[in-house]
């Protein structure tokens, strides 16, 4: 399944493949390293990538790519209802291709999604913040590898769909 969106931009939204390994990977880590470079990595390049390769594979996980010009721009990573990853190239911010990868994620999970956010990414905060996405919990850092500050975040198409009627708040 794919999804074309944008009659201008031309952004195609279709599912990762096994051979869209190592690009989503060289997204992650440019992405990783623009967005965040105060947060430490905790894991070598190469586990990284082997990772990423598990988890396209892995029939647990929903990949989608975002393509523009023949060339993956973006990924979103899926696991039952959590965001487990969204990441852009640098450079294609603000071209609406991660509320696109985000849409086809809520158009799949009707009943809901959470995700995980570093405090420090406000970019990113701000991102979901104006995708209806709510702040369930606010931590430490103590439950992630990073040890970084996080947010947990969620979303429910009924809470959107009320936020988004005339007179709400």
């Amino acid at each position: 399944m794919a999804y074309c969106i944008g009659m201008a931009r031309e952004t195609m939204i279709r599912r990762a493949t096994h051979g869209d390994a190592e690009v989503i990977a060289d997204v992650f880590l440019s992405a990783r390293a623009d967005a965040l470079p105060e947060v430490p990595l905790v894991h070598s390049e190469s586990e990284t990538r082997d990772y990423l390769l598990r988890l396209v594979t892995n029939p647990a996980n929903e990949v989608w790519v975002a393509e523009r010009g023949g060339g993956v721009v973006g990924f979103l990573s899926l696991r039952e209802d959590w965001v487990d990853h969204l990441y852009l190239r640098p450079g294609w911010y603000r071209q609406d291709i991660g509320t696109a990868l985000l849409n086809v994620a809520k158009i799949g999970r009707p009943g809901g999604l959470r995700l995980y956010c570093f405090q420090c990414n406000r970019r990113a905060r701000a991102f979901y913040e104006a995708q209806g996405f709510f702040v369930v919990r606010v931590a430490d850092g103590s439950d992630n590898e990073e040890h970084e500050p996080d947010i947990e975040y969620a979303w429910s198409a009924d809470a959107s769909a009320a936020s988004s009627r005339p007179g709400s708040a």
